[in-house]
């Protein structure tokens, strides 16, 4: 065995290996036992004890990992149901118009509480002209801007005294009709609901707005978008956007694909196929509109004298990604875009950050610094304009767009892109001793400093718990559909399973439970975390009584660094390597380190966690233990897997018409050094990297590289090392298969990623 991958077995005992100053620990090796196989020593987290101590009133959340349950779960109870009591204080339901469908994304699935029921009846009475008897100065079927208001409440001396007109509530109204039948299938929500949908869509958006064309226009002069004159036209309201907002038309496809399907359901298929046809056409017409190549960027609105408008608003971007707009050519840019430098933060803790998640829980809101001809002053405090990164309007962030980040990049990227984020949002509120809730004029400002300017969380934010909502909707799947109650798992590298309760589906009680792998071995929490000092190793024995074909550490390392996972099999008196891959760049949170390997079989293996000497800055602040880095648990999964229809050649890689999440690549010789490889997928013109691995193939030829699940696409490899590029060839492709179980509606399959799990049919009312 090479001394790269060494570890130290003494006497049957575990042992760690230290630098040459530390002393040498033994603790028990593993002994056979019945699956999952218990793994000597480790914790389920190194993390520092959460400071955000609301108790959860509900439990609506389960993963595999304990921390990120609990997370999960206080979130919800203070950013979803407004229970996190006088410490965390929040609100579950928007009051006016433009909160609609946030409400709706919030409670359409659960009947906690009361609150859909609440959500509802509120959409039933929400103030449209023409409808119950409402009549304003608009035509019939524009939904007023605020709850008892046709304007915006903007109606100070700065404006005047005169209110603005908002538009982004039209295709809410829509949008959260559709989301509470769908989920409720209430045929007399929907004898109620539909004809004030259509009379917005067929009063008001299509011959006033020009629906019937593509893009909606704001008609208002008032509301043009042209610079240093516009009104604000948008829950944004310091934005002089207008006369085609980015925003607005972005919930504005939604709304034509909910309309086609509302009317589908209610029996109206010539209304039904008007408005799937102009669904169809929007998306190129709506790149045509606000589509940047300057900036790379779907930019904010385009004004009556038809400029662009553009300072990184990552709010369209995002929610248009969100929403099945764009493709993954504008996808690639945008994120490109966020990781690109912003502009520099000019006021508070983060000042001189061109971090665009500089606040952690969410992205700014803008790259860039809105010039003053585009910002309307009328809520300035008596000095003016805040500087950039001081209001939530301009560089700052509301919690709510982490909602949208996360979704676009499991839509765009995958899901360890797009859980990344989910966790870091869910990290930076357990670190904070109030959930990152403020409470005016009592507490003003964070555990970090920031203000609740620069921070939009809790009140006036109760849309900021959509941000919980990936869990269900993108990890776990659950979906309702005109079809019925569906489900189509995505879950990270780092998850085993989740689960979701509380769902109330057309008056049934469901529990819905998504896995991708069974659990062969795992560590205990019997010994709490162990250090992993520069130049240590860890080894962890196990009996694998069945076979298995991933396994997992999880490591936190608050310096950054890298390790090596290694996995070796006992053969007679040897070990034997099977297979290692390095791991660079370590988060400071606990995190799950993956190793794809080839199937094995039952048999006796040990699993090896390997950090370098050097790999850090030295020396370690004192009380981090060893250098800083601890290894906290460790599992072995049998994941479940089917080969992908032999895939096509084409340009040097394979086209394959199915997600995959496997890639098993011959390197075309035998080498004895490890290899970085780095998978790309072809997105237009571009090769996009996807995953850099380095693996050592121990002699051989061939190496197996796991990912989260991967669109179909067109994919290759490319070798960090030029000179091994021309023998690279993907060999064998393989997709998880999901199980998926709703034990309420004795529902308990297995499908491969990307095809959906129909968990219930609709009723027959």
């Amino acid at each position: 065995m090479r001394a790269s991958f060494a570890a130290l077995l003494v006497g049957g005992s575990l042992v760690l290996v230290s630098s040459a100053a530390d002393p040498v620990r033994t603790e028990p090796a593993a002994q056979p036992g019945t699956a999952p196989v218990s793994l000597a020593a480790g914790s389920a987290s190194s993390a520092p004890p959460d400071r955000c101590q609301v108790s959860p009133t509900v439990l609506p959340f389960g993963t595999s990992s304990p921390a990120v349950t609990r997370r999960a779960n206080q979130f919800w109870t203070v950013y979803g149901l407004g229970e996190g009591g006088p410490e965390a204080p929040g609100s579950p339901l928007g009051a006016n118009s433009a909160w609609t469908e946030w409400d709706a994304r919030k409670f359409a699935w659960t009947d906690q509480r009361g609150h859909r029921d609440r959500g509802m009846e509120r959409l039933l009475t929400l103030p449209i002209n023409g409808s119950n008897g409402v009549t304003g100065k608009q035509p019939d079927g524009f939904p007023w801007s605020w709850a008892d208001l046709e304007t915006w409440p903007d109606t100070n001396d700065r404006h005047g005294g005169v209110g603005s007109y908002h538009f982004d509530q039209i295709p809410r109204f829509i949008n959260a009709t559709y989301d509470y039948y769908v989920w409720t299938r209430d045929e007399e929500f929907l004898a109620r609901a539909l004809p004030r949908a259509e009379l917005i869509m067929e009063r008001y958006v299509l011959p006033v707005l020009g629906g019937d064309d593509g893009i909606w226009t704001i008609p208002l002069s008032t509301n043009d978008g042209v610079a240093d004159r516009s009104r604000p036209s948008t829950y944004f309201d310091q934005l002089r956007s207008g006369h085609q907002d980015a925003w607005v038309n972005a919930a504005a496809y939604t709304a034509l694909l909910d309309m086609a399907r509302l009317e589908r359901l209610a029996g109206k298929p010539d209304q039904a196929a008007r408005y799937a046809a102009l669904a169809e056409a929007f998306p190129a017409k709506y790149d045509k509109a606000f589509w940047n190549n300057a900036s790379g960027m779907y930019a904010g609105w385009r004004d009556a004298e038809g400029n662009l408008h553009d300072s990184g608003y990552l709010h369209v971007n995002l929610e248009a990604l969100a929403r099945g707009l764009g493709d993954p050519e504008r996808a690639r840019s945008v994120f490109s875009a966020m990781a690109a430098p912003a502009d520099p933060i000019a006021f508070g803790p983060h000042t001189g950050s061109t971090d665009v998640y500089q606040n952690v829980v969410a992205p700014r809101t803008t790259t860039g610094n809105p010039p003053d001809s585009d910002w309307d002053g009328w809520s300035d405090p008596a000095q003016g304009r805040k500087p950039y990164g001081d209001t939530v309007q301009h560089g700052g962030t509301v919690l709510w767009l982490s909602y949208y980040d996360v979704m676009a990049r499991l839509r765009h990227q995958d899901a360890d892109h797009a859980y990344a984020r989910f966790v870091a949002m869910l990290d930076r509120m357990a670190a904070d001793s109030h959930c990152l809730t403020f409470d005016a004029p009592n507490r003003l400002y964070n555990d970090f400093g920031e203000s609740l300017v620069q921070v939009g969380s809790n009140i006036p934010f109760p849309e900021s718990g959509i941000a919980a909502l990936p869990l269900l909707e993108g990890f776990a799947g659950v979906e309702a559909t005109p079809a019925g109650l569906q489900a189509t798992p995505n879950l990270p590298s780092a998850l085993v399973d989740a689960r979701v309760s509380q769902i109330d589906y057309a008056g049934q009680s469901v529990s819905v439970d998504v896995s991708r792998a069974r659990v062969v071995a795992r560590s205990e929490p019997v010994a709490g975390p162990q250090d992993l000092a520069p130049g240590a190793s860890v080894a962890r024995e196990f009996d694998a009584s069945t076979p298995f074909n991933q396994a997992q550490v999880q490591v936190s390392a608050t310096h950054g660094g890298r390790v090596t996972v290694a996995l070796e099999r006992r053969v007679d008196d040897s070990w034997v390597h099977v297979a290692a891959r390095r791991h660079d760049d370590l988060a400071s949170r606990a995190t799950w380190l993956d190793l794809a390997v080839p199937a094995q079989a039952p048999g006796r293996y040990r699993l090896l966690t390997i950090r370098p000497g050097t790999d850090g800055p030295l020396p370690h602040p004192e009380g981090e233990g060893g250098g800083g880095m601890t290894l906290a648990a460790v599992r072995v999964l049998d994941a479940a897997q089917e080969d992908v229809t032999p895939p096509s050649l084409a340009a040097g890689g394979v086209v394959t018409n199915a997600p995959v999440d496997r890639f098993t690549v011959d390197l075309g010789t035998a080498t004895d050094e490890p290899v970085a490889l780095t998978l790309q997928r072809r997105i237009g013109k571009r090769w996009v990297s996807v995953a850099a691995q380095v693996l050592d193939p121990a002699g051989g030829r061939q190496v197996v590289v796991g990912t989260s699940d991967q669109p179909a696409g067109h994919y290759r490899f490319v070798a960090t090392d030029d000179s091994a590029q021309a023998g690279v060839v993907l060999t064998r492709l393989e997709r998880a298969r999901y199980t998926v179980e709703a034990p309420e509606l004795e529902v308990r399959t297995t499908a491969p990623a990307g095809e959906p799990v129909t968990l219930a049919a609709p009723p027959d009312n």
